[in-house]
C-alpha cells in the first residue's frame, strides 16, 4: 500500500482521527479537526506547508500522496518530531478511499486497544448465555 519514506520505528503510533490536508496550512490549524491528537494526515508532498503544521500539532502519522517526497529538512524535522512520513502514488482522494476501505486488525503490541476490547466485553457479553 504505501513506502515508508522514514519513521519506520514509529509506525505504531496511535491513530483516532483522519484528516485530509487539502488546504492551506493557515486554514488547516483553525479547522478543529486538524487541532485533534493522534491523527493520520493526507495530503500531497508538495504541500510543505501543510506537512510543516502537521508535523507540530500532534500527528501520529503522514500520508504523502502523488509519490512526491517533500524536501529532506522536513523529512529531518519529521523524524525529529517522531512522525512516520508514508508515501502512495495516488492522488489525495484515491488514498483518503482507499484509507477508508482499510480494515482495524489489533496485535499484541496494542496493549491499550486490547485493554480496552477486554473492557468492553466483560461489560457487555452476557456469559451465562454463551455457556
Amino acid at each position: 500500500f504505501a513506502k515508508v519514506v522514514s519513521g519506520e520505528e514509529w509506525l505504531s503510533n496511535e491513530i483516532e482521527n483522519i484528516f485530509i490536508g487539502a488546504m492551506s496550512a493557515s486554514a488547516a490549524i483553525k479547522n478543529p479537526l486538524f487541532n485533534k491528537k493522534n491523527k493520520l494526515i493526507i495530503t500531497s508532498g508538495d504541500r510543505t506547508d501543510i506537512i510543516l503544521a502537521s508535523i507540530e500539532h500532534d500527528t501520529s502519522c503522514l500520508l504523502l500522496t502523488n509519490n512526491i517526497l517533500p524536501p529532506s529538512n522536513i523529512i529531518e524535522k519529521a523524524n525529529q518530531n517522531r512522525v512516520p512520513l508514508l508515501l502512495v502514488p495516488w492522488d489525495t482522494y484515491t488514498t483518503a478511499k482507499r484509507v477508508e476501505g482499510i480494515r482495524v486488525l489489533l496485535n499484541e503490541k496494542d496493549l491499550k486497544k486490547l485493554e480496552l476490547v477486554k473492557n468492553l466485553v466483560e461489560e457487555y457479553v452476557d456469559f451465562s448465555f454463551i455457556k
